[in-house]
């Protein structure tokens, strides 16, 4: 796990963030990247998305970018309509910056909001890719078919992680 750890850090060794909150955000990308089931989806994820041309050669670091910046927008899903530019418009740009060659494009999350997403990578990895798959499929092309297909992979994600916290406090 430890040289793991130094090759995200290398990865993210060109970013010059000086503000303190991008580099809690960018701990807990790298402490979400250590976990090993976490790792696991994502590297599951990674090869079923293996024939999807934008999704081929991403590092499972950029893969967990794009379900971060899916969370951010779906945090945001009662304001769509009314703020368009403000959820979907910032939504591709992020996936712009996380798709360049040297991603500086990184979801600012909150510590609770890492926490979902780390459940979001607890259930199938099948759902996750979908969420991974409609996202680059809407930065291909942003057209409200795109939109209808992310918004409805992004509600059936959380809802399933939502259902899966349920189990596990009554099963607790």
């Amino acid at each position: 796990m430890t040289q793991q750890m130094r090759r995200l850090n290398s990865l993210n060794s060109d970013r010059t963030e000086s503000n303190s909150s991008d580099d809690e955000t960018r701990k807990q990308l790298l402490l979400l990247l250590s976990s090993k089931r976490v790792h696991k989806v994502l590297r599951t994820c990674q090869q079923q998305l293996s024939r999807v041309p934008e999704a081929a050669e991403l590092s499972p670091a950029k893969l967990l970018k794009i379900v971060a910046e899916g969370h951010a927008l779906w945090k945001k899903r009662r304001v769509w309509g009314a703020c368009p530019d403000d959820t979907w418009g910032l939504f591709l740009e992020h996936l712009d910056d996380i798709l360049k060659p040297y991603c500086q494009g990184l979801a600012l999350l909150s510590e609770e909001d890492w926490k979902e997403v780390k459940s979001w990578c607890r259930i199938s990895p099948r759902q996750l890719c979908d969420v991974i798959a409609a996202s680059l499929e809407f930065h291909r092309m942003p057209e409200p078919a795109q939109v209808m297909l992310v918004a409805g992979s992004l509600e059936m994600t959380a809802a399933a992680a939502t259902a899966a916290a349920t189990a596990a406090c009554v099963s607790a």
